[in-house]
């Protein structure tokens, strides 16, 4: 995998602290190594988390919109 960096520099003299800038910057970026290290998750680990929460919301959703109905005060949960 390769990365690409283009600089634009331009002739102009009112552009010259610019085009400096884009030039040393481009040459300390080259300078910059990267590790690429796969990301392997488990995932069903993570479905099956992803899926009991989404069942606690539920229910406390269901929990809040009853006690809505009912005119009880409704009772937050804690965060």
């Amino acid at each position: 995998c390769r990365t690409v960096m283009i600089a634009n520099v331009s002739p102009a003299a009112n552009q010259y602290e610019e085009t400096v800038n884009s030039l040393k910057y481009a040459n300390r970026a080259k300078d910059i190594k990267t590790k690429v290290q796969q990301n392997v998750v488990d995932t069903e680990m993570h479905v099956v988390q992803y899926q009991n929460i989404i069942a606690q919301l539920r229910q406390e959703v269901t929990d809040l919109k009853h006690q809505l109905a009912s005119g009880a005060p409704v009772k937050l949960p804690a965060i």
